[in-house]
């Protein structure tokens, strides 16, 4: 019936509306940030535990190379402090004599080996610098013995780190250098 008042309408629109973030959208976000967070720290505070751990094992095993070297010095005192010229006095047999001389060799390399492992060890500065007092004090002790032919042959053995306290307590300085070229590429 009357269809002419039938007409299209066309309604355009045009919308412009956004949603608000919802409070628990905002929340789930924050959260999410302050758990990164957190994760952060504990990795950091992990990291320093092992860090500080790792140290105090290097320590020990420090102390634990010197405890060896001292209860061999202990049993041998006469090595751990000598006098070369009485080390092995009145001992004519040329056998004997060198038996006594080569304990004391042995003696030595064993203190230097203690050493060497101490000084491969990484230490704090504080740590290390303590430790080469107490190095340097007891390499001095066999200062005379450095100076000999019979060690200047085993220079060539020690490590790039030992090698200086070598030179500071008299080991042939031309060996030294022959050493530090040939092993620790280091220029002097």
């Amino acid at each position: 019936m009357f269809s002419f008042f039938r007409r299209e309408i066309l309604v355009r629109t045009t919308c412009t509306c956004q949603a608000k973030e919802s409070k628990l959208l905002r929340l789930t976000q924050y959260s999410q940030l302050f758990t990164t967070g957190i994760a952060l720290i504990a990795v950091c505070v992990a990291w320093l535990q092992i860090k500080s751990a790792e140290s105090q094992a290097q320590q020990q095993l420090a102390k634990s190379f010197y405890q060896s070297y001292l209860e061999l010095a202990f049993d041998n005192p006469k090595y751990a402090e000598p006098k070369l010229s009485t080390l092995c006095p009145n001992i004519e047999d040329k056998e004997e004599l060198r038996l006594c001389e080569a304990k004391y060799e042995w003696f030595v390399s064993r203190m230097l080996y203690a050493v060497e492992n101490i000084l491969a060890f990484d230490l704090s500065d504080e740590d290390m610098k303590s430790w080469k007092r107490t190095i340097n004090d007891q390499v001095s002790n066999h200062a005379d013995y450095l100076k000999t032919d019979s060690f200047k042959k085993s220079i060539g053995t020690y490590s790039c780190e030992l090698l200086p306290i070598l030179e500071k307590h008299g080991a042939d300085k031309d060996e030294i250098k022959k050493s530090y070229n040939e092993y620790c590429k280091v220029k002097r």
